[in-house]
């Protein structure tokens, strides 16, 4: 939302935004902004808290689909800022899930953060026509451009993310994905120009972790170069 984009971008505006947000959002959708900045500011201890406060109060209302998806969001969030256990946590999951939509977005993160291993793995459990369509959900998509990517056919890679990316314009996120497959595949402007993409989306993606991971990858590629 536009209060917290403005939070993240010090806007003067912001406490002006915010004033109206907790006027007119529900207390759910303002958990989940708080969330998110508390993440974006490296406030883990307060971010921990308000998502486990939130999965309470959805679980208490009946709403489990809602409580997995929190849980899912703090997991991948957890691991791609704090790594180590937390990272250890998410491979755990991944292991043992059996819903295929969390199946596919634990393991295109878990790839996102240097292991492809559970997305080659995830792809031999997911039906066909999602291993091989290019109109599935996004992380199926990023799922199988990684295992792609780990067999060298990079630009197969590239052209399933490019058409994710077609299909999904506002996910910048997924400009991550095709930063880091052509990296891989050694070309190094293509990946800059897309990093360069996803550092310059929070005000379309908000506080998401693969904004300050593009910046570090972006650095690492323009020192190196």
């Amino acid at each position: 939302s536009r209060w917290v984009v403005a939070r993240m971008q010090d806007h003067p505006r912001s406490a002006e935004f915010e004033k109206v947000a907790r006027e007119l959002a529900g207390p759910d959708q303002l958990s989940i902004g708080e969330a998110g900045l508390a993440a974006w500011q490296g406030r883990f201890q307060a971010y921990r808290k308000i998502q486990d406060d939130l999965i309470a109060r959805s679980r208490a209302a009946g709403n489990d689909d809602m409580a997995k998806g929190i849980e899912l969001s703090r997991q991948i969030t957890l691991a791609a800022f704090l790594g180590g256990r937390d990272l250890e946590t998410l491979r755990a999951a991944a292991a043992r899930e059996k819903d295929e939509v969390l199946l596919t977005q634990q393991v295109s993160a878990l790839a996102m953060l240097g292991d492809s291993a559970p997305a080659r793995a995830a792809l031999s459990r997911l039906p066909k026509e999602v291993t091989t369509d290019d109109t599935a959900s996004a992380p199926s998509a990023v799922a199988r451009a990684y295992v792609l990517a780990g067999d060298k056919k990079s630009a197969e890679a590239a052209a399933i993310l490019r058409a994710a990316i077609a299909q999904n314009p506002r996910a910048q996120d997924l400009q991550f994905f095709l930063a880091d497959v052509l990296a891989q595949s050694g070309d190094v402007e293509g990946a800059i120009a897309a990093y360069r993409r996803v550092v310059s989306s929070g005000s379309t993606i908000g506080p998401n972790p693969v904004i300050p991971v593009s910046r570090l990858r972006l650095s690492k590629i323009l020192l190196s170069s």
